[in-house]
């Protein structure tokens, strides 16, 4: 057990793996600045531990986190756009720090699964990791590790189009807003960030703009929420008119690449 010095941010162990878990259930695990200085604190604490060789972290309750607590009484009032990067890269730091550290490391959330609209739920969930990806791109992680893919599972593809557009139009019409960038933001993207997705006939269009290298066909097997039993018909809804590189991409080549299969 390591001490945090903050009661919302609390540790176990579990033999060499040590627990983190963001506790503010009643405020939906939502951070403040001390929350987000104790977690990286913690992490440090670990990386200098011998003994811990796994770090899992999860939010208590019903949510692991609902991001930054804006209406925390030490949030920054932020009116310029220097005082909102400076805000920004603050908060970054602890996702560096859960990056920098050598133990494997893993976040343990199941998004807003028990939100109380399970139908507003299902629609927006997809959509959630776009606010991870453009701030672990502006914060330059992964220029810092160039090792590091991040894959966003069963969320569908279509809102990276966006994404990854909208990005470098803020770059390039906006560049002292986003100092230190050294490429475009869709040049990271398409080097490190990949999804898969159950039903998107959007991201299939836009796909020259995600990347098709970018792009994994997933089933959900053996769950009914995706398209299983009816998978090879939904393939050939998705994919028609794509050709057999990009289909072979989708469907087995950019999984066997990025994680590494060999097959």
């Amino acid at each position: 057990m390591i001490e945090t010095g903050n009661p919302h941010i609390r540790t176990e162990r579990s033999g060499r793996t040590l627990l983190v878990t963001i506790d503010r259930d009643d405020k939906l695990n939502a951070l403040n600045w001390a929350m987000i200085d104790a977690l990286i604190a913690t992490l440090r604490k670990a990386e200098d531990d011998p003994e811990i060789g796994a770090i899992i972290l999860r939010g208590a309750g019903r949510a692991f986190s609902t991001g930054f607590d804006l209406k925390d009484s030490t949030a920054e009032i932020v009116d310029s756009p220097q005082q909102d990067m400076q805000s920004f890269r603050r908060a970054a730091a602890a996702w560096r720090a859960l990056w920098d550290i050598h133990a494997d490391a893993a976040a343990a959330t199941e998004g807003l699964q028990n939100y109380d609209n399970a139908g507003v739920n299902m629609i927006i969930n997809k959509t959630m990791p776009s606010e991870a990806i453009a701030s672990m791109i502006v914060a330059h992680v992964f220029r810092d590790h160039p090792g590091l893919k991040l894959v966003c599972v069963e969320t569908g593809v279509g809102w990276m189009a966006h994404l990854v557009s909208w990005m470098d139009v803020l770059i390039r019409e906006h560049p002292t807003m986003y100092p230190g960038m050294t490429e475009m933001p869709s040049e990271t993207f398409h080097r490190h960030v990949f999804g898969s997705f159950l039903w998107d006939s959007v991201g299939i269009a836009n796909r020259d703009v995600i990347g098709v290298e970018n792009i994994m066909w997933c089933s959900d097997y053996p769950h009914n929420y995706g398209p299983f039993p009816n998978s090879q018909a939904q393939i050939e809804r998705e994919l028609a008119g794509l050709s057999a590189d990009e289909r072979h991409l989708i469907l087995a080549g950019n999984a066997c690449r990025v994680f590494g299969l060999g097959l």
